[in-house]
């Protein structure tokens, strides 16, 4: 079947070095668009990821990361972005973009 595709992009993040900042808390943007996708993942979408970039450097907490999904249902495309929007708005992230 057709498969329909999205993106989501975390961005403006804190981020900074691993080794430095570990113990203040910053937020992953790799692990946001982990969360987004696990808790899609579990309302029972049929997802798959395409890419995932995101990072400078082995030893950086990633201050912006860019995903592509697919899912074979159109109507799925509503569903996993209000699921996004909910996980943005409890993990208190301002800088996301949803886009197809």
């Amino acid at each position: 079947g057709k498969l329909h595709y999205f993106g989501v992009k975390i961005s403006n993040l804190t981020g900074g070095h691993s080794g430095l900042m570990i113990h203040r808390n910053i937020s992953s943007a790799i692990k946001i668009v982990a969360q987004c996708a696990r808790s899609v993942l579990e309302s029972g979408v049929d997802m798959r990821l395409v890419s995932l970039k995101g990072g400078d450097a082995q030893n950086s907490i990633p201050s912006q990361a860019t995903a592509w999904f697919a899912v074979t249902k159109e109507a799925d495309l509503e569903v996993a972005e209000d699921i996004i929007e909910h996980v943005v708005q409890v993990m208190q992230i301002s800088e996301i973009k949803a886009f197809e």
